[in-house]
């Protein structure tokens, strides 16, 4: 079988993170880096043997699936094209920059039966599989999610740069209609929130309370679970975690 033909619209660091998992595939074959900047497509394109553009258009065609590792502000308009000359897109996350903008490539989605893929890379941490297995029904979540700043992706907040990571886990393990969200940000630096603190209720009265922040002195990412079936402290970059238990009798201790 003929590997994939893929191209990376958007030389920057997800882009090249993309052209390298693409070039350790051998059902891909990397054929194109298209970015605005030409020094940028070219030297990403020289790493990985392939075609520099300029032009997405020029994709048409070409291609038999795309990653969008572009800015967030330019996911819809990428995505439109290529959807609608049902290419296959994943796009990095977040999927777009407003709910309308990711509601319009969803139903894209449907118009041209194309598949669209969002770049959560947490959901495939091995400490969130585990996590899943467990089968837990949590009661009370606290995630944290701090970093230096990273000067890239600043034409997004902290929310939809890496909070939504923890979001996304989130509404997975509560597995309820949200009731009520409560939540704080300030902008230090960029134009948008820095640093966010946010407080999710839901309707089966779990309740997650979540801190995102690329202004720390160094970068952590962990959650803690608090559940009738058990306890979990996790930490994502390290890829570890505890797991206590509830004891079988517990329920005589009342």
């Amino acid at each position: 079988m003929e590997p994939i033909r893929t191209a990376i619209i958007g030389a920057g660091k997800m882009g090249g993170i993309h052209a390298k998992v693409y070039g350790k595939l051998e059902q891909a074959r990397l054929v194109a880096v298209v970015d605005a900047d030409p020094v940028k497509a070219q030297n990403l394109a020289k790493q990985h043997h392939c075609k520099v553009l300029t032009d997405p258009k020029e994709l048409i065609g070409q291609v038999d699936a795309v990653t969008i590792s572009a800015p967030t502000v330019a996911h819809k308009n990428l995505a439109e094209l290529l959807i609608s000359n049902r290419i296959p897109v994943l796009i990095e996350k977040p999927l777009a920059a407003s709910v309308e903008e990711g509601r319009r490539i969803v139903e894209l989605s449907k118009q041209y039966n194309t598949v669209v893929a969002v770049g959560h890379s947490e959901r495939c941490n091995p400490v969130v599989q585990a996590m899943k297995r467990l089968h837990i029904e949590p009661m009370f979540i606290e995630a944290t999610r701090v970093s230096p700043y990273p000067f890239r992706s600043m034409d997004i907040g902290v929310v939809l740069d890496v909070m939504i990571h923890d979001i996304d886990i989130i509404l997975s393990l509560a597995n309820s209609p949200v009731k009520s969200v409560e939540a704080v940000g300030v902008n230090v630096i960029a134009d948008h929130e820095d640093i966010c603190n946010a407080r999710i209720t839901f309707e089966n009265g779990c309740i997650a309370n979540i801190t995102a922040s690329r202004l720390a002195l160094k970068t952590e990412r962990k959650v803690r679970i608090f559940s009738r079936q058990a306890y979990l402290s996790l930490n994502y970059q390290s890829k570890e975690g505890i797991v206590i238990k509830t004891d079988p009798n517990v329920d005589v201790v009342k």
